[in-house]
């Protein structure tokens, strides 16, 4: 990659504060409002470092001809401590804390490396036992000096300070102990956090350090809005049921006092046993800061063995991952004050916090994580490798993707992206990438790399189809530095139409904006283009989720024929939509799913008459296309061409009717075949074909067989179920009629 010359220097910037006027090729950054800059300014054209070392960023104070000013202030007083330098890996080499004791708590913190001037390999069987903290940084605004004491080689002791932040001076403070000193990992002062190389290093292995730790403390915070108490309610609740995450479920413990808390149906009790103060505590708990930061996700769901701590109080992680496991499935009917806590956004993402350890891939990374939060954009990847499902950390894109912390945002997530694909050969991670609206996002960098720093929009990834997934992707060329990626694809279909819905606030209110968008279009139509666009429409507005669409059946959704039949209804009568006045509820059921799939949407239809759902910066002229190894179409846009090169712009993922099944590969399906998803008794799900004569369910295609090229299955996954998949080539695909081409995105 190469480097670009600095704009300015940090020389340039005022002793004690003062402004500096950042070049074009940086107007780019964000501005979240105060934070610290250590490292911040880059680009995509190869990484250029300026670095504003403990220097406050105030504010984006003005905008002159694209060239923001940025105003910094007050520079932080300098530690006395020197970091003495770690060897560079293969060794998975840390330093490890000492907690000075006092049974004094308001003496002054005083620390020490325990290894000075070593260090100990956490891969040694024979490593000391020792804890580490899973905490919240907070506000680096007014920080602690604590003590540290070096310890040379000859005996001899150095006295040191260090800043850090009062959340974890705090934290120090609750962990003493009264007469023997603790020996701890601590990321904040066990990494030095200046050297960017070594936190790459670092940050490589984090997740062993915390599976190697006899115990992992999570620290919540101190004592407040009665955190002790919500610690007994939670500890009460988790000691009465047990819950079976692969199942999803719960059973109440044989000595449970209230069996009914392990009923998902019956609502917690309004016998006067929990009252508002129980809520309003267990809330406020809930609502602390750690329960939203992405690191601590894998640093609790790698701990052998783990605490949470409020204060002084504790609770185990037993206890509190069946309790709020608990809150979040109970039925929130009722008028028991804890039925504020059941169902809701904020118990969701705790339960999502607290699960045991559980796979995950690169492309769930987004759906699962998006609400939680991180300093910094890259640690969207980074903290999360250590979790990812076996194939893809063993051997796999994990493998590869290394942090590193002197690369941009945008080479970060490119170099995943590429790598990704590489080692799994599967596309379906650029169902998160695409180009952005005018309400925000990163245009300056390619169109194929995801922004995971971003607010994502309503994606399709995760539906039961398989697209172009049966085929292993065929990438032609590659790029990060020249910013291209060219993978093997069908142009599907043209766009002609869009249209966004003008009110999607209620059910209801979704289903008479679709009818104000197409009634006029649907009446002009044969009776019979009205079947197939029916057909088209019917699965479009579902994303495909239907009663039907699984095994066994998910009474959540409608059944097809419901959903045809309602929506030609809409589409044909007069009918008042107005919510009071409706007494079906599979309508209703009908506006709500389709109001949740609408959401950052928008309908398309295209040239020959079909229907669909795409981004919202979908525009006529846009192509449906479907890539090898991708499991739902993508809309592109032709921006350019290089002599005989066509260039395009990758606008997001899709759904349209007739290609998710990989039919522009594959074929059709046979009338009395149908693509499900089906689980099996231990809950997990297989895309496969249902022969409807014969109620028998396959994992393999029969259309393989059909093409006639004898193509083996070359891998199966089974993190997430059955997955059968197949190598092809261009030549073969084009001997069989199909119009594969090379789509270079840009």
């Amino acid at each position: 990659m190469t480097s670009q010359s600095p704009a300015f220097s940090t020389n340039e910037l005022p002793e004690g504060g003062g402004e500096v006027s950042v070049p074009k090729a940086f107007s780019h950054l964000r501005f979240f409002g105060s934070l610290r800059v250590d490292v911040l300014i880059h680009t995509f054209r190869g990484p250029h470092w300026i670095r504003f070392t403990q220097i406050y960023l105030i504010s984006k104070t003005s905008t002159d001809n694209q060239f923001p000013t940025v105003k910094f202030c007050h520079k932080m007083v300098p530690t006395s401590f020197q970091y003495r330098p770690l060897p560079p890996p293969p060794a998975k080499l840390i330093r490890l804390l000492s907690i000075h004791p006092s049974e004094d708590n308001t003496a002054p913190i005083c620390l020490s490396f325990t290894n000075q001037p070593a260090c100990i390999d956490i891969q040694d069987e024979a490593i000391t036992p020792y804890e580490a903290l899973s905490y919240v940084w907070g506000s680096e605004a007014d920080p602690a000096p604590i003590a540290m004491i070096t310890i040379d080689a000859d005996g001899s002791t150095k006295h040191n300070t260090m800043l850090v932040t009062q959340n974890l001076a705090t934290a120090l403070r609750h962990l003493r102990l009264p007469s023997s000193p603790r020996t701890i990992w601590i990321d904040a002062i066990c990494i030095n956090q200046n050297d960017w190389t070594e936190k790459g290093h670092q940050v490589s292995f984090m997740g062993d350090v915390y599976e190697k730790a006899a115990h992992v403390v999570i620290w919540l915070g101190p004592e407040g809005d009665d955190s002790s108490h919500a610690l007994n309610i939670l500890r009460d609740i988790g000691s009465q049921v047990t819950v079976d995450w692969n199942m999803q479920s719960m059973t109440a413990t044989p000595n449970a006092r209230d069996p009914s808390l392990a009923d998902i149906d019956t609502p917690f009790p309004d016998d006067g046993h929990y009252t508002p103060r129980d809520a309003n505590a267990v809330e406020a708990l809930l609502n602390r800061s750690w329960f939203e930061r992405l690191w601590v996700l894998q640093e609790q769901a790698l701990a052998n063995n783990a605490t949470f701590q409020a204060g002084h109080s504790t609770i185990s992680r037993l206890d509190l991952r069946n309790a709020v496991y608990c809150t979040n499935v109970k039925n929130s009917e009722g008028s028991s004050p804890m039925a504020k806590l059941c169902r809701t956004d904020r118990a969701w993402l705790v339960v999502a916090m607290c699960r045991p350890r559980f796979p995950i891939n690169l492309t769930e990374m987004r759906t699962y994580c998006e609400e939680m939060k991180c300093k910094d954009p890259r640690d969207r990847v980074y903290a999360l490798l250590r979790l990812l499902s076996g194939f893809e950390r063993e051997g796999g894109a994990a493998e590869v993707v290394r942090p590193d912390y002197t690369a941009s945002v945008a080479e970060v997530y490119g170099d995943v992206v590429l790598k990704y694909i590489q080692a799994t050969r599967k596309g379906d991670i650029l169902a998160h990438a695409g180009v952005k609206d005018e309400e925000g996002g990163s245009k300056w960098w390619p169109s194929w790399i995801p922004d995971w720093s971003y607010e994502m929009e309503r994606h399709m990834y995760g539906l039961p189809c398989s697209g172009g997934e049966t085929f292993l992707a065929v990438v032609t060329d590659t790029s990060l530095e020249g910013t291209f990626l060219s993978m093997v694809g069908v142009q599907c279909a043209e766009i002609t139409v869009t249209a966004l819905p003008d009110d999607t606030t209620t059910p209801l209110a979704t289903l008479a904006s679709f009818r104000k968008l197409f009634r006029d279009v649907f009446a002009k139509v044969t009776a019979v283009q009205q079947s197939i666009l029916l057909e088209s429409m019917s699965r479009a507005v579902s994303a495909g989720r239907f009663r039907e669409t699984f095994i066994p059946p998910e009474n959540y959704y409608l059944p097809v024929s419901d959903v045809t039949d309602m929506l030609r209804k809409v589409l044909t009568t007069s009918e008042d939509f107005r919510e009071e006045n409706n007494e079906d509820p599979n309508l209703v059921l009908l506006g709500k799913h389709m109001t949740t799939w609408v959401q950052g949407r928008q309908y398309f239809m295209t040239s020959d008459g079909r229907f669909g759902l795409g981004p919202k910066a979908t525009q006529p002229g846009d192509i449906v296309c479907l890539f090898l190894g991708t499991d739902t179409p993508l809309i592109l846009r032709a921006t350019e061409k290089d002599r005989h090169l066509e260039f395009y712009q990758l606008v997001g993922d899709a759904f349209m009717h007739g290609i998710m099944a990989g039919e522009p590969f594959l074929g059709p399906l046979e009338s009395y075949q149908r693509q499900v998803y089906a689980f099996n008794e231990s809950n997990r799900g297989s895309l496969s074909i249902l022969d409807e004569r014969t109620g028998e369910v396959v994992i393999k295609d029969p259309r393989i067989e059909r093409l006639g090229l004898g193509l083996e299955a070359v891998d199966t996954f089974t993190s997430s179920g059955g997955e059968l998949r197949y190598e092809i080539s261009m030549q073969q695909l084009k001997e069989k009629g199909v119009a594969v081409q090379d789509f270079c995105l840009v």
